[in-house]
């Protein structure tokens, strides 16, 4: 039974660190009481032992699985703005790469859809919030010097992409920060746990 018990313990944390937003200390300590629970239950005598550290696996997993909003590194509205901006971040390198494919007034017209874009999103929190607000000023600052049709200085240029660059190492930090193993608990949104609506 013994076995058993620790094949049991083994899926649970399987399961559960499968998934970066459930690597958390809240996590760690919800499975080590419950493997502690499953070990015990099976040193029971047959046939109550393998009855009850069934029981407990199934709550536990369950409990992981079900409840993971109280356990992940971050909430389910928090998470689907990162996945939101993330996928805007990435439509905005493929841009781009297609800069010199495309003509110049569809290029621009489809950057400030994908600007509008970013505007739209719907952040959890002050934090976002103001990397929102980063993000669409740089996206329409460069708007406005692609506007202009002549190329610009160097020296423009360059503070462009040190300022866009600052605006990705800031969300890489904010969405960093979340991953910890050691992060704080998510406050959830006043919005609600859901994440909204594609």
């Amino acid at each position: 039974m013994a076995i058993v018990a620790v094949i049991m313990i083994c899926v649970s944390w399987l399961i559960a660190f499968s998934s970066w937003r459930l690597r958390t200390w809240r996590t760690a300590a919800v499975l080590l009481c419950g493997s502690a629970t499953i070990f015990a239950v099976s040193l029971l005598p047959w046939p109550v032992a393998p009855v009850a550290a069934g029981g407990v696996w199934v709550v536990l997993t369950l409990l992981v699985l079900t409840r993971s909003e109280a356990l992940a590194a971050v909430s389910d509205t928090e998470y689907a703005f990162i996945r939101r901006y993330a996928a805007l971040l990435a439509r905005i390198a493929e841009l781009k790469g297609a800069a010199f494919t495309m003509e110049p007034a569809s290029y621009v017209a489809e950057f400030e859809q994908l600007t509008n874009a970013f505007e739209r999103l719907d952040a959890p929190s002050s934090e976002w919030t103001e990397l929102r607000a980063e993000t669409v000023r740089e996206l329409r600052r460069r708007a406005t010097i692609m506007r202009l049709g002549s190329r610009p200085a160097p020296d423009t240029m360059d503070r462009a992409n040190e300022a866009w660059a600052a605006v990705e190492t800031r969300f890489e930090q904010l969405f960093g920060a979340r991953k910890r193993f050691w992060a704080p608990r998510p406050r959830p949104s006043p919005r609600g746990l859901e994440p909204p609506a594609e």
